[in-house]
């Protein structure tokens, strides 16, 4: 048996694949990256608006005073309550849709004029009757006087 010597230069190396597909793959996985990192993104978005509309409250100042909420755009409580203190002429007015009147209105509504009536305050009470697109149908007034009771006579501008 003769042993067959191979030269240096007759040695077949295995072939390398070519750089460039190297390339393309990791192109793809950063494409895919990127894809991802976007739509995770876009669902943090949403997220954060949905958040944002349901539990954000459509008021500058919003409290809790013993189980009474309190929301305003002007005033903090403390402000409010100042200001309330220190005025002696108040109105009160109602909107009543399509004569239709609503408990809540109304209850409401008297528990102002018998509060500020009860500390010696000049209450105007305004009840407006108005259809279902807002406009002014009818409106009463008490002139300040809860014995008295007339209606506001109201002008069609067209």
């Amino acid at each position: 048996m003769s042993k067959k010597v191979i030269e240096a230069d007759e040695v077949i190396l295995p072939k390398k694949e070519p750089i460039v597909k190297q390339k393309k793959v990791n192109s793809i996985q950063k494409n895919n990256i990127f894809l991802i990192l976007g739509g995770v993104a876009l669902v943090l978005i949403v997220l954060f608006l949905i958040y944002s509309i349901i539990f954000t409250s459509p008021y500058k100042y919003s409290f809790n005073i013993s189980g009474l909420d309190f929301v305003s755009n002007e005033y903090t409580p403390n402000e409010f309550f100042k200001e309330f203190k220190d005025n002696n002429s108040f109105v009160v007015s109602v909107d009543v849709v399509n004569n239709a009147s609503n408990a809540w209105v109304v209850n409401s509504m008297n528990l102002w004029l018998i509060a500020l009536n009860a500390d010696h305050k000049e209450t105007t009470l305004v009840v407006k009757n108005v259809n279902s697109t807002g406009d002014i149908n009818s409106c009463l007034t008490n002139d300040s006087d809860v014995l008295v009771s007339r209606e506001l006579l109201v002008k069609s501008v067209k």
